[in-house]
């Protein structure tokens, strides 16, 4: 794959599929598109790191790598939801709380957000239209609660831990692989697309649905330092 490599992109209804490397930590930033954030390196040294993603209709799959500690302030693009994950063995951090491999980080859109992530580091992503995420998902009799859980929460863990996030990695990579008979697929133009993205979608949403709402909490010190922050923000403006 070339530097830089966009297929269909001139079809907004065609999935986009577009790979690309970095070594400049702001330029990396910039790479994942329809959101604001910002990067800040931690460590000296050279910086190295790839964006491989596909969109489709309300649904966006990627994989992140990043050489160095980073500080991320992210916001979301609207009326989507962001959930990231990872299974290294240096764990991220969201709004200073740590996820753990049966974890997922999950933040609403138009709502920013701090992610801090290791050195070495690989981070899986999906970005989906928040109607189609709630619909889709099977919450139960006490549904409009749990709903309400799941758009305020940080983080949301698999009901059975040694399962971790495996079958939405395997998901992802098979998505953006294009040797895979699914990342083939995805990118032929043919009568059967919209089938094809509605199925990938439904797989995303059964894979979610193996998932809670986690009792943790932001730290209190995370909230501290944040409407610190706000006030010095507004007293300078």
């Amino acid at each position: 794959m070339n530097l830089v490599q966009l297929l269909h992109e001139g079809n907004s209804c065609a999935p986009t599929r577009c790979k690309q490397y970095s070594f400049d930590v702001n330029q990396q930033a910039q790479s994942l598109s329809a959101w604001e954030q910002k990067y800040n390196q931690h460590g000296a040294g050279q910086f190295n790191g790839y964006l491989d993603e596909i969109k489709l209709p309300g649904l966006h799959l990627f994989e992140e790598y990043t050489s160095h500690a980073v500080h991320q302030e992210c916001c979301v693009n609207p009326n989507a939801v962001w959930i990231g994950f990872s299974m290294d063995s240096q764990r991220p951090k969201v709004n200073g709380l740590q996820a753990e491999t049966h974890q997922l980080m999950i933040r609403p859109a138009q709502e920013s957000f701090e992610l801090a992530t290791p050195q070495d580091f690989h981070i899986f992503g999906i970005v989906i239209d928040r109607e189609l995420l709630l619909n889709g998902m099977q919450f139960g009799s006490q549904g409009q609660w749990e709903n309400a859980q799941w758009e305020t929460a940080a983080l949301v863990e698999n009901r059975l831990p040694q399962h971790g996030c495996w079958s939405l990695v395997a998901l992802i990579r098979d998505a953006l692989s294009p040797q895979s008979i699914l990342g083939q697929k995805l990118i032929e133009e043919s009568a059967a697309q919209a089938h094809l993205h509605a199925m990938l979608r439904t797989a995303v949403i059964d894979r979610l649905s193996a998932f809670q709402v986690s009792t943790e909490r932001e730290p209190r010190s995370y909230h501290t330092r944040r409407q610190a922050l706000q006030r010095l923000y507004t007293e300078s403006t």
